[in-house]
């Protein structure tokens, strides 16, 4: 049985450079890690849900140079957040023109339960 749900949320640019597809694509290929950190709040509290809102700050080199957990996070478990924010720490988007600022929300909820007779 699957424990975990993961939906990604629109990224946020707040400047001009890398598109939502590109942050999007980025952070698909870290799903297994984001899965991971949500996975070790579901065993300390299976009804674990809610949001989390990342801000990064990503440098010229496209790497992120800063991550942290941004207004509008909601998901109650503070380390499953700093889990989430050091995963993120770790994309890398490609060279930029400028650094740029993305801010990159993610809403954390339990499969519900199957249905009877499934």
């Amino acid at each position: 049985m699957n424990l975990f749900a993961l939906l990604l949320a629109a990224a946020v640019p707040l400047a001009s450079g890398i598109s939502q597809q590109r942050v999007e694509e980025v952070v698909a290929d870290r799903s297994a890690a984001l899965r991971g950190c949500y996975e070790e709040g579901l065993a300390r509290n299976k009804d674990l849900r809610g949001t989390i809102a990342v801000a990064m700050k990503v440098s010229e080199a496209g790497r992120v140079a800063e991550a942290k957990s941004a207004p509008g996070t909601t998901l109650p478990d503070a380390d499953v957040v700093s889990c989430v924010v050091d995963v993120m720490k770790t994309l890398e988007f490609g060279a930029q023109e400028a650094p740029q600022t993305v801010r990159y929300a993610m809403a954390f909820a339990p499969d519900p339960p199957p249905e009877a007779g499934e």
